[in-house]
């Protein structure tokens, strides 16, 4: 059902240009221009229905895609085998088992995997709406990440149909892009993000065995 409805509201808008587009030429036309005049007039009818709806597009999909060939993906600073030959015996005496609360910090949340490690979560909101995800594994005694996965998003769009806060882009289908990984826009087979979470999950399960 939504999806006729979109068709027909395409299929509308489609209509629209067309007829301003004609509108503009034969206006033109009548007032005896040249058809060189005729042409930018039909261009003007044009951009008067596409540019509120579109002239946001190539910049936000040029901006993501920037951000994404320049800062995104996953980046492994010091695997935890190595943290672990640099610090001997360290590991086996840690426990996930901790009550430390989360910790509010600027754009986000701390989340204390054990004494030794945590796990921040920052989001920010970029040029052109783009959403920003970091997350990282940091050694709560030096304040180095060992782990860090940066992913890009061209913003929040909310529901079609129901509201969310996404507005008229809720609307705009072609620009929403939830990563910067192609293929699949299923979360759980992001490669970045699994490599991560296999670090986090590691991490937590030191000193689980004694």
């Amino acid at each position: 059902m939504i999806g006729l409805i979109l068709l027909a509201i395409v299929g509308i808008y489609i209509f629209a240009v067309v007829v301003a587009t004609k509108i503009a030429m034969r206006l033109a036309r009548g007032r005896g221009a040249s058809q060189k005049v005729v042409r930018l007039a039909g261009i003007g009818g044009f951009l008067l229905l596409t540019l509120p709806i579109f002239w946001d597009w190539i910049p936000t999909i040029t901006t993501h895609r920037y951000y994404c060939a320049k800062d995104s993906g996953f980046f492994l600073y010091k695997s935890p085998e190595q943290w672990m030959k640099e610090n001997p015996g360290v590991a086996e005496k840690l426990t996930s088992k901790i009550t430390e609360p989360d910790q509010v910090i600027e754009r986000g949340k701390k989340i204390f995997i054990n004494k030794q490690f945590a796990w921040t979560i920052k989001n920010d909101t970029l040029s052109w709406g783009i959403h920003q995800r970091e997350q990282a594994v940091v050694d709560r005694a030096t304040g180095e990440p060992i782990a860090l996965w940066r992913d890009y998003d061209t913003g929040v769009y909310g529901s079609l149909v129901g509201g969310g806060g996404g507005g008229l882009r809720a609307w705009k289908l072609w620009m929403q892009y939830s990563t910067c990984e192609p293929g699949d826009p299923d979360p759980s087979k992001w490669v970045s993000g699994t490599k991560f979470d296999a670090i986090v999950k590691l991490i937590g399960s030191f000193g689980d065995a004694k």
